[in-house]
């Protein structure tokens, strides 16, 4: 079993703090806390429409030289801080489409340090709507892109933590064995250069595969070493992985209803971690799987597939032609250009005009950003 190696951090103020500090009131740092994320956001669009009517060409740009990978132009950049803070707020169909706006900025610039930013956070989209084959495509893309520019070395960490991003992918397509290898070299390299983030994840996927593989003990064991990695996502996808364990393990009495109480506990956790963090799917899922245990919440008048009704309204990830939400099943999806998500066996049973898509929604022709992506590189 790996062991997270905490190694030594550097004493910083949190931003919590550091605004308590300057205010003078923890009612303000708590204001400052609930709307982080939002304030962010709009900062970003706003600055998003400045350098939209005042972009200059850089450096290397005005020369006719390519841009080097670590060189990252205002446009491009703040582009992709905006999918980035969409993508956080479960809002796919904004992110998709400044996703689309950074690779074709990024091919234009010939930055490709970005770019593989950008594949990696695409293929975080559709690993998030649970569209595994295209989040591999895309992952894949990214480390061989990677390889290209990066270096391919042990101590390099920016190849480290792109490689790192195929292990789950793998783990959901069954390749247990490949994520293992994957796994294995990652953490070593980790273990070697203190990359506290690499081993934190890794460890992460090695409770996964356990539990995967019948082995509740180990991956429970992995699990609980994982919460105390200091990283609000890996803790959420960790309380997710404990109960599932939980329900699998059988308890020595052979009371069933003692197994899902604790799992109903370590659910009722993430879904406050969810909510705190603003992952909405998340919490979605979170009350799907309290729904399944048909145990009642604790003092909740509300039931929670009430509060899963009301979580897929404000979503709004039907697919507009089969009228079913997309990302709680495992279904290949087809995310267009202008940004609305449909079901692959949905909109090729339409057809195409051009090599594009009609879009029920926005009633329009829009391609395929898989294929406007990938055909690029």
């Amino acid at each position: 079993m790996f062991v997270l190696l905490q190694g030594p951090r550097v004493p910083t103020a949190s931003p919590r703090i550091r605004w308590t500090r300057r205010c003078g009131s923890s009612d303000a740092a708590q204001d400052f806390d609930k709307s982080r994320s939002s304030r962010g956001l709009g900062k970003r669009a706003t600055a998003k429409k400045v350098f939209t009517t005042t972009r200059r060409p850089t450096q290397h740009q005005a020369k006719g030289h390519p841009v080097p990978g670590n060189v990252y132009s205002s446009d491009a950049a703040l582009e992709m801080s905006v999918a980035c803070a969409y993508l956080e707020l479960n809002r796919f169909s904004e992110a998709a489409g400044f996703l689309k706006l950074t690779c074709d900025a990024c091919n234009q610039q010939k930055n490709y340090g970005l770019l593989v930013q950008a594949l990696v956070a695409c293929s975080g989209l559709f690993f998030s709507l649970k569209s595994y084959p295209e989040a591999k495509e895309f992952a894949t893309r990214a480390v061989e892109l990677a390889g290209t520019i990066f270096s391919i070395n042990p101590g390099s960490a920016r190849y480290r933590r792109c490689a790192v991003h195929l292990i789950p992918i793998q783990i959901k397509l069954r390749q247990l064995d490949e994520a293992m290898q994957l796994c294995e070299e990652a953490v070593r390299s980790a273990l070697e250069y203190h990359d506290v983030y690499v081993q934190a994840k890794c460890l992460l996927y090695f409770a996964d595969i356990s539990r995967l593989r019948s082995d509740h003990e180990v991956a429970y064991q992995s699990y609980q070493a994982s919460l105390d990695s200091g990283y609000p996502q890996l803790r959420l996808r960790a309380l997710f992985g404990i109960g599932k364990s939980v329900l699998k393990t059988r308890p020595l009495d052979g009371n069933q209803d003692i197994a899902q109480t604790k799992a109903l506990n370590y659910y009722q956790e993430a879904l406050e971690l969810a909510t705190s963090l603003g992952c909405k799917l998340d919490v979605l899922r979170c009350y799907r799987r309290m729904a399944k245990l048909h145990l009642p919440t604790a003092e909740d008048s509300v039931s929670p597939l009430q509060h899963v009704q009301e979580l897929c309204d404000q979503l709004q990830l039907f697919c507009n032609l089969c009228g079913n939400l997309c990302g709680l099943k495992r279904s290949q999806l087809i995310v267009l250009g202008c940004g609305h998500i449909y079901h692959r066996k949905c909109l090729t049973e339409n057809g195409r005009v051009n090599g594009k898509h009609y879009c029920v929604t926005c009633r329009s022709l829009s391609e395929d950003i898989c294929e406007s992506f990938l055909v690029l590189l």
